[in-house]
């Protein structure tokens, strides 16, 4: 990188220093912000990028921020928040990205900026990403705008005529919109997509939406919300099924500001406000003593905590699910789990979507539309059941597979037998991983998988039941 560049970057740091006054308006009357009304900036190698080798990703920086530092000391081993373009396909030629904010390692080798471990934390433009030369404009109506390279407006932070004044990446990694009175006007803690920092809070009404896998960054069908009465982990949009909850002290009718937030060894949870700023229940997380922190839901329903130690981010499991099979995603669509570890159903009908991984799941190799129903057939496993353990109704084990056979969107019946002649029906109209179970539970566990198929010539591992 040339040293012009370099310099600019230190410059820019000395300015986003002085945005902790921010916490103290009182400090300095005047507005302190890294970007003002007309800014606007390109995606390309124009702006700061990593002039390291690195194949395994590609970024482009607008606005780089150091917690609690100064210039003086941002080369060290701890990882700063910074905000731009992330490349979200693969690097080496990369043409898909998000608009986003992130931790990365930053250091100077022979006056070159060179940019390790990054890890996004807020993106604004997952379920669409933007090509090279993508720009983002901050209007002069105070207006954050995202636009492709042809143009086309992918996103926006809609504060047009909202007196906004210029934006501010905060050294707690807030991307806020600021008028002249120092006031936000809009905030990226606000807009939580799948991840919390340090001080963010998760309120009701708002989602940690995880990516639908490790490749595709687009929101998922995982989730984890706040209700009044608690925290829950829900797989599954049109049809939530709940596979977390932390335990209920809240009102279910009354209270609308219950919230969780993450903290320097504990996320904790406010439902009931019973004591002044005590939490009703929180969860105890390893205390972190060398630098920064997240906790992401992982595309696999796992909510994780990252830790910044010995050069490098560690991760450990916030939930206290024991059971890895208890996961919604614990072996992929249509896997089956045991002790964590995936297995295939019937050889035939399904795929690996990775060979490599088994807990990557499986995609049916032929399926059935609405307008084929009548070729449906069931397929059942031995010895499995669900994670879900909410059930629809009461019937018979009949009922329940005709249910499913008559509805063309439904993919699968579990059935979980109380008697002889009666028992729990659930129909899922998506497929999650399902468990194996002992062979001497299957009495009071069943599942029959309705697989979205034609006609099979293979009659021998299909049954119209």
């Amino acid at each position: 990188m040339h040293h012009s560049k370099l310099l600019l970057f230190l410059l820019s740091l000395l300015i986003i220093a002085s945005s902790a006054k921010l916490a103290n308006p009182d400090a300095n009357n005047s507005v302190i912000v890294n970007a003002e009304l007309g800014s606007m900036w390109k995606n390309n190698p124009s702006l700061l990028h990593n002039g390291c080798l690195d194949g395994n990703f590609s970024m482009r920086l607008i606005l780089p921020h150091r917690h609690g530092i100064t210039t003086a000391s941002y080369f060290d081993s701890v990882p700063s928040f910074g905000c731009g373009f992330f490349c979200a396909g693969p690097a080496a030629s990369c043409d898909s990205y998000i608009f986003s904010i992130f931790f990365v390692y930053a250091f100077s080798m022979d006056a070159v900026l060179c940019l390790q471990s990054p890890e996004v934390v807020w993106s604004a433009n997952r379920d669409r990403p933007v090509r090279e030369n993508a720009t983002v404009k901050l209007t002069e109506l105070g207006d954050l705008v995202l636009y492709d390279a042809d143009d086309t407006m992918v996103w926006s932070t809609n504060t047009a005529d909202m007196s906004v004044v210029g934006m501010n990446l905060t050294e707690y990694g807030n991307l806020i919109l600021l008028d002249h009175t120092n006031t936000e006007v809009w905030r990226s803690f606000d807009h939580p997509t799948d991840t919390l920092v340090i001080g963010q809070m998760l309120q009701v009404g708002q989602k940690l939406m995880a990516s639908s896998s490790e490749a595709n960054w687009a929101a998922g069908k995982v989730y984890l919300t706040v209700f009044p009465g608690g925290t829950y982990a829900f797989a599954d949009i049109d049809t939530p099924l709940s596979y977390y909850r932390s335990p209920i002290y809240g009102s279910a009718i009354t209270n609308f500001s219950a919230y969780i937030a993450l903290k320097y060894g504990s996320l904790e949870v406010f439902t009931s406000f019973r004591v002044t700023e005590a939490p009703d229940y929180h969860i105890k997380l390893p205390i972190n003593y060398y630098g920064p922190e997240f906790v992401r839901l992982d595309w696999n329903g796992h909510l994780m905590l990252y830790q910044w130690e010995n050069n490098s981010w560690v991760s450990s499991d916030v939930f206290d699910i024991t059971d890895p099979c208890s996961y919604p995603l614990a072996c992929g669509e249509y896997g089956v789990s045991s002790d964590g570890q995936g297995s295939l159903i019937v050889a035939g009908f399904f795929e690996l979507i990775d060979s490599r991984e088994l807990n990557r799941g499986r995609f049916l190799t032929d399926s059935l539309s609405c307008g084929t129903a009548q070729n449906a057939r069931f397929l059942a496993p031995h010895n499995t059941t669900h994670f879900n353990i909410i059930y629809n109704w009461t019937t018979n084990e009949e009922r329940c597979k005709l249910s499913c056979f008559n509805d063309c969107t439904c993919k699968a019946a579990f059935f979980l037998h109380m008697n002889s002649s009666s028992g729990f029906c659930f129909l899922a109209f998506d497929i999650f991983s399902m468990i194996s179970v002992d062979a001497r539970s299957y009495s009071k566990n069943s599942a029959v998988i309705h697989l979205l198929k034609f006609r099979s010539t293979n009659v021998g591992y299909l049954k119209k039941e």
